[in-house]
């Protein structure tokens, strides 16, 4: 996982980010083959990783990093890949995954989630951080079987240093009052899949 440093997420104002100029540019572009894998449920992973209780929050995987568990999602102001306003309500009910153009672990992740299903897809908001370079490949681009409404471009890590996420890939369920139900440095689309099916039916 590339580490990054957490910032302190209180008494901030809320961080706007405006890329979705970045994105429409982008997506002329042919997003590539996407290999699409065969995904397994990993219940007893999903099991473990729900079963922690909010004073726990020393686990491996990088789970003692980032924002703790039960702890409010703080706010924050961007624009998706469509232009759409998105705020920290959108992410009540999904999971915050936050992938990375420099991240290599995170290009066959992305490849992976390309075959989960649309509804699934729903229960995402993805956020990809670090600015892209020509001659590499580009993880927005590669993200062009999401709908875009639920992709943002935080290039400066804004909102990503905004919701102290310590690395990518990375990822928060977030339940429908806006708290932290469970957080992971996620390697796998299979416990991804199953995080989503677990945050929309609660």
């Amino acid at each position: 996982m590339h580490a990054r440093a957490s910032a302190d997420a209180g008494g901030y104002e809320p961080v706007a980010a405006d890329t979705s100029a970045y994105c429409r540019a982008m997506s002329w572009l042919d997003a590539g083959v996407v290999f699409a894998l065969g995904l397994a449920a990993v219940d007893g992973v999903l099991i473990a990783l729900l079963a922690r209780s909010p004073e726990d929050d020393s686990g491996a995987s990088g789970t003692r990093f980032g924002l703790p568990i039960g702890a409010a999602l703080p706010s924050f102001v961007a624009n998706a890949c469509n232009g759409r306003q998105v705020t920290e309500a959108s992410a009540h009910g999904r999971l915050l995954l936050f992938v990375g153009n420099d991240c290599h672990s995170c290009h066959p992740l992305v490849a992976e989630l390309a075959a989960i299903d649309s509804r699934e897809r729903s229960g995402l908001l993805i956020i990809v951080v670090d600015p892209v370079s020509k001659g590499h490949d580009n993880v927005v681009q590669a993200l062009a079987f999401m709908p875009q409404q639920l992709v943002i471009y935080d290039p400066a890590r804004e909102i990503a240093d905004r919701l102290a996420m310590p690395g990518v890939p990375f990822l928060y369920a977030i339940d429908l009052h806006g708290r932290v139900r469970a957080k992971h440095a996620v390697f796998s689309a299979e416990l991804v899949r199953s995080l989503v099916k677990f945050t929309i039916a609660h």
